[in-house]
C-alpha cells in the first residue's frame, strides 16, 4: 500500500502545470532585438562593449557591425555542456553573447544572441542556443532600458 501511495504522489508531480513565461516581445527572429532612434552603431557598440566587460566576459570581436563577448562560466556548467553537448574530451567550453548591430537610415537595429559552444575531439563544432524564455525576456529588457524601442 505504501508503495503504491508512492507512485501515484509522482504520477500526480508529473501532472503539475508548469508556469507559462510571456514572452517581453515578439520580435521578426525570435531573439532580443530593439531598434535604437538616432544612435550610430559606433556608440551602441561601445556601450555593449562596457556591458561585457562589466559583466566579468572577455571581448573576443569588437566592430561597428558586432560586439562578440566570451563570458565567464562556473566549472559546474562547464560539466554540463560536456555532459549534454560533447565528451570528456572535448574542448574547453565557451559561453558567447553577440550584439549584431544592423544600420537603419539614423537608426541602429540591433539583435542579441547567446549561445554555448566546444568543440569535439575531431574538429566539429557543437553549439546551444540559449532561446529560452527567460533568456529573451532578460535581454530584450536590457535592450529597453538602455533605450531600445520594439522592432
Amino acid at each position: 500500500m505504501r508503495y503504491i501511495f508512492i507512485l501515484a504522489l509522482c504520477a500526480l508531480m508529473g501532472c503539475e502545470e508548469k508556469e507559462v513565461i510571456e514572452p517581453l516581445a515578439i520580435t521578426p527572429s525570435g531573439w532580443p532585438e530593439a531598434i535604437f532612434k538616432n544612435k550610430s552603431r559606433k556608440s551602441l557598440s561601445e556601450t555593449f562593449a562596457v556591458h561585457c566587460a562589466k559583466l566579468g566576459a572577455t571581448i573576443v570581436e569588437e566592430s561597428e557591425t558586432r560586439v562578440k563577448c566570451d563570458a565567464n562560466i562556473t566549472e559546474g556548467e562547464k560539466e554540463w555542456g560536456r555532459m549534454f553537448l560533447g565528451t570528456g574530451h572535448s574542448s574547453d567550453i565557451h559561453v558567447y553573447i553577440q550584439f549584431n548591430l544592423i544600420k537603419r537610415g539614423a537608426d541602429t537595429h540591433v539583435q542579441v544572441l547567446e549561445w554555448m559552444q566546444l568543440q569535439m575531439p575531431g574538429g566539429q563544432i557543437r553549439r546551444k542556443d540559449y532561446n529560452t524564455p527567460y533568456y529573451n525576456n532578460d535581454a530584450q529588457a536590457y535592450l529597453y532600458i538602455i533605450g531600445g524601442q520594439p522592432v
